[in-house]
């Protein structure tokens, strides 16, 4: 087995909580590979045990190059949040390439993983053919986890947003674009049961392969409503945050935290039925809180 963990942080503001997220992967997979690709300033910062990559080693593609010249993402917006994010996916497809990499889980830094790959990999192999990560809702969708099964699905995806990089979309919609448009390449990770209340139109996105997996993975909702939103937003913190471009409310179920194996874990509860969440989106960034 070779799918590493892959985390990507782009600009010269170092995220302090991605060393939470790496100790929290790490205790879930403690023989697993854990890459964390970023600028060279932040080396001496980084204190999760991970492999730590210069992002000025990794070669950029004509994509990448492409996406700086086209892209009209907002640079100014906290520190250039959306351009990297979106730019983060090329950043990805470069790194796989330069490292001779096929398949790998990339963790956005504000992400908890509460799964073992090892355990988990037989089932995404299985399903999926090429690209998964969770839908959110409304024509939109999270890489807090994204599944690369193969890097040819991925390289299409890159060309799909690259095609509309002058838009002004983030990947958040224009992935889910590529998503619903090329189901044999990429498709949803289940965010929700289908026995729970969903809104109509995005029933089928949220819920598939529920069965296979008998748990759920967050795309924001169910780590906004724990944890709240970032406190930068207007709004400020907010715990019981309901996200309302979801596909469902957070707030119809009940929340625990379990054991396995020594290590606690989250589930949602709602009319006699539980299911484990297997990654969740800390979008307060109060990482720490949320620790197996």
């Amino acid at each position: 087995m070779d799918c590493p963990f892959i985390l990507i942080h782009m600009g010269p503001l170092f995220p302090e909580h991605v060393n939470t997220c790496i100790r929290q992967i790490r205790k879930w997979n403690p023989g697993t590979r854990i890459v964390f690709v970023a600028n060279k300033i932040h080396r001496e910062r980084v204190t999760g045990v991970c492999e730590f990559v210069p992002l000025e080693s990794v070669p950029p593609g004509v994509k990448r190059n492409v996406f700086q010249e086209r892209s009209v993402l907002d640079s100014n917006f906290r520190g250039g949040f959306w351009k990297y994010s979106t730019e983060r996916l090329f950043v990805l497809e470069d790194y796989l390439e330069f490292a001779g990499i096929g398949e790998c889980i990339h963790v956005e830094n504000d992400n908890m993983v509460y799964f073992s790959v090892e355990h988990m990999l037989p089932t995404l192999r299985k399903e999926y053919t090429g690209l998964a990560a969770p839908y959110l809702g409304k024509g939109e969708m999270t890489f807090g986890i994204l599944y690369v099964k193969n890097t040819l699905a991925l390289h299409d995806l890159n060309v799909f947003i690259l095609g509309l990089s002058h838009t002004g979309d983030n990947e958040m919609r224009l992935g889910c674009r590529f998503f619903l448009t090329n189901h044999e390449e990429a498709d949803f990770l289940p965010t929700v049961s289908n026995e729970c209340e969903i809104r109509s139109d995005d029933y089928g996105f949220a819920t598939a392969r529920g069965e296979a997996f008998r748990g759920v993975w967050d795309a924001a909702a169910y780590g906004q409503y724990l944890g709240g939103i970032d406190e930068r937003n207007e709004a400020g913190r907010q715990v019981g945050f309901v996200n309302e471009t979801c596909a469902f409310r957070t707030d119809q179920f009940e929340f625990t935290w379990a054991d396995s194996d020594g290590l606690k874990y989250p589930r949602a509860h709602r009319h006699g039925h539980s299911w484990p969440i297997y990654i969740l989106h800390v979008h307060s960034k109060k990482l720490e809180e949320f620790m197996s």
